[in-house]
């Protein structure tokens, strides 16, 4: 199952240009269906594959799953989608054209943490039906697929691609640009001011803390009354007394689209509670819309549930919502958008303690047909960081291992390129550089990251200002206990003030209680930047291991920007 961090939306627009015209009266009349593959997880023996290409191996054994059913147009056969593909959604259908430009959109759930992929096909529409059952009987006019995390950082989030139809290379098939917005709706802000007036404190004496405001609303789709309400907002501390019957309730801040769905009739419960012995207790309420509280002037009367909180039957209280402002937050989408780079730092531990890498069953073995867990690892989490690096340069370490030609003292620090500049060009040059270093060097010990942080840092330290940013990532992939854990601390502590966050990936089943001492949230440092997750929990599940590898990575680095004053830039147009 894949962790639900989504923060941002984007929406989809399609249109096509030079489409082959399969009409012989008139011209196509198009229509286009939407998939997204939402991991972009290969099966696994193609993963494999291409792992074994990177290294001049023969490839393996062809994918496993079995072809989907085959629907043939006349313009060529349609072999449908596979499971992992997802149908988002169908166009309308232009007719007579052969240059279109379909008004339906899509919106789509933007992850940064999953390689996620869309694919467009498109057809000539030939019978009413525009249903998966009669697909076939439509003509196949090609296919398309792009990774959101291209699309996003393409110029303008717009590509366009050729449409292939397979089997057929050089069929000219015309052209399908996909344009991807970031949704404005999902990062509004509404802002209210709260207070009580004419409400009598006295309940409260025997009653418990207070007073509390919470404000609830129903699930999508039930609008109305039930007892199953959703609390969107409540107040973090009782609310300050500001006269004889009067209380100001904490600043009322909450993201739109969770606080009322983006829509301001839904109706809203305002509760005012105490609380006593962590139980909320509520006295009086109030229900109206958005809209309504706009008509009433930010004014609700509240209705007594308990008795006592009313000062006298003639001045019922009121609960104020003032001062109503909408604002935006930046997300890390925009950052992306705006042409923030993303770059990676590679960091592989060669200690003894990974056991013979000749041996079959040790963490360092390398097999052409099984990636071993450090392989495993980088290939998970690199594939999608390098899919937002713009240069595509990844300085890649060891540590922990003794070097040529003397093999006399460990070395807590050195390039896997064999030579003074670490960078590798792709992750599977990384790949590469790791598995010829296997050969190289005698594993020893013990395990000291203070160095390889160091290092990292030296990457990380570079001005970045409104007009320059970036951000760096450290990836180390180690099995062992560390040695030198104040060092690495003291490391990790300067690390936090530069443009940097650490994910660190445990192999094997060592004691990694270390690694929950360094990634806790109570350090003495400027931010928590580290991240530390046991491979072997999400072994089979790589989309979750990414997940939970790369889950706080946003948030850092917004965190870092903000702290800056950087604000996103606008989106590059060339």
């Amino acid at each position: 199952m894949l962790l639900d961090t989504c923060e941002s939306r984007l929406t989809i627009h399609l249109s096509c240009t030079n489409l082959r015209n399969m009409d012989f009266i008139g011209r196509s009349d198009p229509f286009a269906l939407l998939f997204l593959d939402p991991t972009g997880i290969l099966p696994r023996r193609r993963a494999l594959a291409a792992s074994s290409a990177a290294t001049s191996l023969p490839p393996p054994l062809p994918d496993p799953i079995p072809p989907p059913e085959t629907r043939t147009g006349r313009s060529g056969a349609y072999q449908g989608r596979d499971p992992r593909w997802n149908k988002v959604g169908t166009t309308e259908t232009i007719n007579n054209s052969l240059n279109v430009a379909w008004a339906t959109s899509f919106e789509i759930n933007y992850f940064f943490e999953r390689a996620q992929k869309l694919a467009v096909d498109v057809f000539d529409r030939d019978v009413a039906s525009q249903s998966d059952a009669d697909i076939h009987k439509h003509d196949y006019l090609g296919s398309a697929e792009v990774s959101v995390p291209a699309l996003v950082r393409a110029p303008g989030q717009r590509k366009t691609l050729d449409l292939k139809i397979p089997g057929r290379p050089n069929q000219k098939c015309g052209q399908v640009t996909i344009i991807a917005e970031n949704v404005s709706h999902s990062k509004q802000r509404i802002h209210f001011t709260p207070s009580l007036s004419s409400f009598s404190s006295g309940w409260a004496v025997n009653k418990g803390k207070g007073p509390y405001l919470t404000v609830t609303r129903p699930p999508a789709g039930t609008d109305t009354p039930s007892s199953n309400k959703i609390t969107v907002w409540r107040s973090p501390a009782p609310a300050t007394p500001s006269g004889p019957k009067s209380f100001n309730f904490a600043h009322l801040t909450h993201n739109y689209e969770k606080f009322c769905r983006c829509d301001d009739t839904v109706p809203l419960d305002f509760q005012v509670s105490y609380d006593k012995g962590g139980k909320h207790r509520i006295v009086a309420s109030a229900t109206a819309s958005l809209k309504e509280l706009e008509q009433s002037q930010g004014r609700l009367k509240l209705q007594q549930i308990q008795t006592g909180c009313f000062p006298s039957p003639s001045r019922t209280p009121l609960l104020h919502m003032k001062d109503r402002r909408m604002t935006e937050d930046d997300t890390f989408l925009d950052y992306i958008i705006g042409g923030c780079d993303i770059s990676l730092v590679v960091a592989i531990d060669f200690t003894a303690s990974n056991g013979d890498p000749s041996q079959r069953g040790t963490l360092h073995f390398f097999d052409s047909m099984e990636p071993n867990e450090y392989e495993l690892a980088i290939r998970a989490v690199g594939d999608i960081l390098a899919a937002y690096s713009s240069d595509q340069l990844f300085p890649a370490y060891g540590f922990g291992a003794k070097l040529p030609p003397d093999f006399h003292q460990p070395c807590h620090k050195f390039s896997l390129t064999g030579s003074p500049d670490p960078t590798c060009h792709t992750i599977d040059d990384v790949l590469n550089m790791y598995r010829q270093t296997l050969y190289n060097v005698r594993l020893s010990g013990p395990t000291h990251f203070a160095e390889i942080i160091r290092a990292a840092a030296e990457h990380a330290n570079v001005e970045v200002t409104q007009n320059h940013q970036s951000y760096s990532i450290l990836l180390i992939v180690t099995d062992g206990v560390i040695s030198d854990m104040q060092s690495t601390l003291r490391e990790i502590k300067l690390a936090s003030m530069l443009p940097l966050s650490i994910v660190i990936i445990g192999v094997g089943d060592a004691d990694f209680s270390d690694m929950v001492i360094i990634d806790g949230d109570d350090l003495d440092q400027e931010r928590d930047i580290v991240q530390f997750v046991m491979f072997r929990q999400y072994r089979d599940t790589p989309e979750v291991l990414r997940s939970m590898v790369l889950e706080e990575i946003p948030g850092q680095l917004m965190q870092y920007m903000k702290q800056k004053g950087i604000k996103p830039n606008p989106p590059p147009t060339d």
